[in-house]
């Protein structure tokens, strides 16, 4: 059985003169990288040109990879992090909060009644949320919308793998009490 490790890194080498094989790359991390953008930002007009700006780079440095550091997945997602940072550290500077636009979110089309609780849950998601912190969203985010492993999240913070599940775990104990709070107020 061949090792995924190995085929991420032969993708790689591939990509950088083969334009089919960057495609294949491409294919295959958008909708994960995607997510975890989207997961962090909220707004899917930011999303869309963070993601652009995550592949370019991507595009333009696939050459410094290398298999012997890190893998390929861990290389993107430090990737599009970097850019994550760069967009809030911009919005920073504007003086503008992070978590603009958590309204923009399209709906499924069901009834009004489940439309209006959609929107009440969603809006009450990314209040709490919100109120995380940076380091907690970003885990939250590389887990359940990246849908990385622990391993993979440690390797891509800093972290321990056993730091990375605690942080989780209080992250969303308290993104749970958040919820639970912000639905008794209303």
């Amino acid at each position: 059985m061949p090792d995924l490790f190995e085929e991420e890194s032969e993708l790689a080498k591939k990509a950088l003169y083969d334009h089919e094989a960057f495609a294949e790359l491409y294919d295959c991390y958008f909708p994960r990288v995607y997510n975890f953008i989207f997961g962090r930002v909220m707004n899917r007009d930011v999303a869309d040109d963070l993601i652009s700006e995550v592949f370019e780079r991507i595009f333009v440095k696939i050459g410094t990879y290398n298999p012997e550091r890190a893998k390929l997945s861990t290389w993107i997602f430090t990737i599009a992090s970097n850019i994550v940072a760069d967009h809030f550290r911009k919005q920073i500077k504007c003086r503008q909060q992070p978590v603009d636009g958590l309204q923009e979110l399209p709906s499924a089309q069901p009834g009004i009644e489940e439309l209006l609780i959609l929107e009440e849950n969603k809006r009450c998601l990314f209040e709490s949320l919100s109120r995380l912190t940076d380091r907690e969203r970003n885990i939250i985010g590389l887990k359940f919308w990246a849908r990385l492993t622990n391993r993979e999240i440690a390797r891509l913070t800093g972290e321990s793998e056993n730091n990375v599940a605690v942080i989780l775990y209080r992250a969303v104990r308290r993104l749970k009490d958040l919820m639970k709070n912000l639905s008794e107020d209303i």
